[in-house]
């Protein structure tokens, strides 16, 4: 018993600190091009699921925690319009609540006895499909951020940055716009 929960515990201890990631819709470093209204950027933010113990999930599972899109408006004189719109989201999701358990259904029967002077004795065991009950996660809660507007002065700047990643304006008209997405 002592060793287990020696083992138990180094085993906890080697979990991975939980990590944010975000994942890009849209391809780095290449030129695109969107028309008016268009989203030309979507970033979904995930973190890994946390164990008992506050760290990462060994097996890799993560939960949502965000969304964020960009949108093109058009562009009026030398100002090109976008529109940033964005969600936080908590699951509340932990591996002790949204891993299933799985209950064995077998059984072992053992019978003895004698036949003649002759002690016999012999078990048989079944096995059947497992009873799997559900995971029961919490409901998430969505959050919608404060949509802001963004007015980029061409004449002046040709990029901005938006969660990390530069979004710059290679052409903009009033119907479409060429860009791309950069790693700063």
């Amino acid at each position: 018993m002592r060793r287990l929960t020696v083992m138990l515990i180094a085993g906890c201890a080697a979990c991975a600190p939980i990590r944010e990631m975000d994942q890009i819709a849209q391809p780095l470093g290449r030129v695109l091009q969107s028309g008016i209204g268009d989203t030309i950027l979507t970033i979904n933010s995930s973190m890994n699921l946390p164990n008992a113990f506050g760290k990462a999930d060994v097996f890799g599972r993560t939960t949502p925690t965000g969304l964020i899109t960009i949108q093109y408006l058009g562009r009026n004189g030398s100002v090109a319009h976008f529109l940033r719109k964005g969600l936080v989201i908590n699951t509340g999701a932990t591996t002790l609540n949204s891993t299933p358990i799985i209950i064995p259904n077998t059984s072992t029967s053992y019978t003895s006895g004698t036949i003649g002077t002759v002690p016999v004795s012999g078990s048989t065991t079944t096995y059947g499909p497992p009873t799997v009950i559900p995971a029961r996660p919490p409901e998430p809660q969505v959050l919608p951020q404060e949509v802001v507007a963004i007015d980029l002065d061409l004449a002046r700047e040709d990029s901005f940055i938006i969660s990390g990643k530069r979004i710059v304006v290679v052409n903009a008209t009033m119907t479409s716009v060429t860009y791309r997405i950069e790693q700063p």
